[in-house]
């Protein structure tokens, strides 16, 4: 049966915006469909100036006497005038075009030479400033149609030299980046541009000074007579114009068949060489979101700073205010679904510990500033790369089938031997919290297996059907169904078919339900590499901010009987030394993970901050009932763990509107399952978490 476009239905549309398109580009952009058609498409865009054509007016193409000649003289006078008017034209005396000292009057062009009192031409003043733009003015007013032929020739024939210069360019550092495939295709074999009457080539960006003797004396001395104004040459010297910009343009098309015909024979190396460029430009924006600080170990559990979200929300705020994220205007694609505007941008606030002077904080946040988020101590390298390439070999599995053969990802070990290779796959389970399914991770999912393709996902199910019962039985579950999972999927027949990394992300309650489960999977605590929670209240609800919340637990437990809930409100046992999340706290689990990184937001009231931070709270410092148990549950999960592990991500929201929802830390809570653009950020830059 064939399909017929009319069978066909649009169901989700991408929108780019190129720029800098006649200037000739070279670019890639991936298309990211909306969640419920979630996909990536790449797009490869290439362009380049090829020609100009010369447009004649009504009226000239049928009349060849002196009627004609005068009307097509007006048309590149005023062409002319429009190119003068758009260049930047150089400050110097001694490059102010020689055509200003033929039509400028003399008188003017000394006025302009000698500052208001007779100073010298290189004396400051800010008369000598403007004096440039005084003499293209009087250029333009008085221009003849010798130097207007001369401005445009040139300027077309620039471009043209400059648009062949980039292909060559491109051409030059996509044969230094073969790698992936093996042709004849000569692509340094190129010959050199050659300009009209043996001229010596345009430099691009030096068009602008484009009138020479040579090129009046081309206009002049054409046959066909001429006046004093040079109006009846006109025809044919748009006759010679068109001639000389074909010449170099069939120069620029014979380039551009060269770089049509190596695309399709080197796809892989054009995809891998242009999507190096399109991360880094994208880790440079996202990185303008990230506040980053390096911290002393010591400030692990007991921070120096008592209210950091006042700090870090004072930030956000003068962060919006001034502008400083803005979109990425340096890429010549834009994908318009990221075009946020900075005044509603997310904010990132990074702690990482272990620095005990201001150098490593200088040295974090210059790496910010460039892109370049830097990997925790001990956390191994990336997955190999191809020699000579800039890219993950994540994307390599996609443009470069049928040309080489798929490169298995190289992961360290995280036992005694760090820097031990092996083979093998990285398993990354999503767990999902209280009263919610798997179908709430699917964004969080999405957006890493699109960067992480090799990976293997599982959607954690085993709960979804009961979220009320214990952690105990839930992390059961769990514990059953990572494991069967590896049993099927990594059976360990050959080195790429072993399980090579096991990592965790949790939402809300889901960070509990994991904890729960790793003593179960102590069978794998040396492949195990990240582990990140979003708003997981660790420490429970023993301090809560939110009377609001605490009422609601206590109905939620009346009318429910969860036993989750009684677990989370320290409600289980009689002996609060006794119950579950304190038994938990005392366990391994967070230790066997090479990056422990823990998500929050002060505007997520349905989680105590510092219970999603692990760490000690003011309240808790001031309590002598609770306090020490409290202190011991912290102590009893960070002091296992190298500070050099620990990566706490404080993200500050912006919600235009005040309601209900945001007033109880609702939205807040459900953002870090569906906002999009602070998945994509987390996911770009700090890719090092899911390799």
């Amino acid at each position: 049966h064939t399909l017929r476009p009319s069978e066909f239905s649009e169901v989700s549309c991408c929108q780019f915006r190129l720029s800098n398109v006649l200037s000739g580009l070279h670019a890639y952009c991936p298309a990211t469909f909306d969640e419920n058609h979630f996909c990536r498409v790449g797009i490869m865009v290439h362009s380049t100036l090829v020609d100009f054509r010369l447009r004649l007016p009504s009226g000239v193409h049928n009349d060849t006497g002196q009627r004609s000649s005068g009307l097509l003289g007006d048309v590149l006078i005023e062409l002319a005038r429009g190119i003068m008017q758009t260049q930047t034209w150089p400050v110097s005396d001694t490059e102010i075009p020689t055509i200003v000292e033929t039509v400028a009057e003399q008188q003017q062009v000394e006025a302009i030479r000698m500052g208001p009192s007779g100073e010298d031409e290189d004396s400051e003043s800010p008369f000598h400033s403007v004096r440039s733009s005084n003499v293209v003015e009087a250029a333009v007013v008085t221009m003849m149609l010798s130097d207007a032929v001369s401005c445009v020739r040139n300027e077309c024939l620039g471009r043209l030299a400059a648009a062949r210069s980039s292909l060559c360019s491109f051409l030059l550092d996509l044969s230094k980046h073969q790698r992936l495939a093996q042709d004849d295709l000569q692509l340094l074999d190129i010959r050199e541009l050659k300009l009209p009457d043996n001229e010596s080539s345009v430099v691009a960006g030096q068009t602008a000074n484009c009138f020479t003797s040579m090129d009046k004396k081309l206009v002049t001395s054409r046959p066909g007579g001429s006046d004093a104004g040079g109006q009846t040459n006109a025809v044919v010297a748009a006759r010679k114009l068109v001639e000389d910009v074909s010449i170099v343009s069939a120069q620029v098309l014979e380039v551009w068949q060269l770089l049509l015909r190596a695309i399709p024979h080197r796809l892989a190396d054009v995809t891998v060489m242009l999507y190096a460029s399109w991360e880094k430009t994208l880790m440079q924006y996202f990185s303008q979101c990230f506040h980053s600080r390096m911290l002393p170990g010591s400030e692990l559990s007991h921070p120096a700073d008592k209210e950091i979200w006042l700090t870090h929300a004072r930030i956000a705020d003068g962060l919006r205010e001034s502008g400083h994220c803005q979109h990425p205007r340096l890429h010549v694609i834009e994908d318009l679904s990221w075009v946020v505007p900075a005044s509603i941008q997310t904010v990132f606030f990074e702690q990482r510990y272990g620095c005990t002077d201001g150098t490593c904080h200088q040295a974090l946040a210059a790496a910010y500033r460039r892109g370049a988020i830097p990997r925790p101590p001990g956390s191994g390298m990336s997955p190999s790369r191809p020699l000579g390439c800039n890219a993950s070999p994540r994307f390599l599995s996609h443009v470069a089938a049928g040309n080489a053969k798929r490169q298995s990802v190289h992961s360290f070990s995280s036992g005694a031997t760090d820097q031990g290779l092996y083979f093998g796959m990285h398993v990354v389970v999503f767990v999902h919290g209280f009263q919610a399914s798997s179908y709430d991770m699917r964004l969080i999912k999405n957006s890493i297996a699109l960067l992480h393709p090799q990976n293997l996902y599982l959607l954690s199910t085993a709960n979804e059907n009961d979220t009320e019962a214990s952690f105990e039985i839930m992390g059961e579950r769990l514990a059953k169904e990572v494991k069967s999972f590896i049993t099927e999927w990594c059976p360990g027949l050959s080195a790429e078919q072993c399980l090579g990394r096991l990592s965790f992300i949790a939402h809300s309650a889901g960070g509990l339900i994991v904890r729960s489960a790793l003593p179960l999977l102590i069978d794998y605590r040396w492949r195990m590499y990240t582990f990140i929670s979003f708003s997981s209240p660790h420490l429970g609800y023993m301090y809560s901010a939110s009377s609001l919340i605490n009422a609601g637990l206590w109905i939620a437990k009346r009318l429910s009987q969860s036993q989750c809930l009684e677990q989370l409100s320290f409600t289980d046992d009689p002996n609060l030394s006794n119950t579950f999340l304190v038994r938990l706290a005392e366990k391994p689990g967070l230790e066997y993970f090479k990056q422990v990184v823990l998500v929050s937001s002060k505007q997520d009231q349905y989680v105590p901050f510092e219970s999603a931070r692990i760490e000690m709270s003011e309240t808790a410092e001031c309590d002598p009932k609770f306090g020490t148990v409290y202190a011991k549950m912290v102590q009893s999960l960070l002091e296992p763990v190298k500070a050099e592990q620990v990566i706490r991500l404080d993200v500050d929201f912006h919600f235009p509107e005040r309601n209900l929802d945001t007033m109880i830390g609702r939205t807040a809570h459900i953002q870090f399952l569906e906002c999009h653009t602070m998945l994509r950020a987390l996911v770009q830059t700090h890719s090092f978490l899911f390799e």
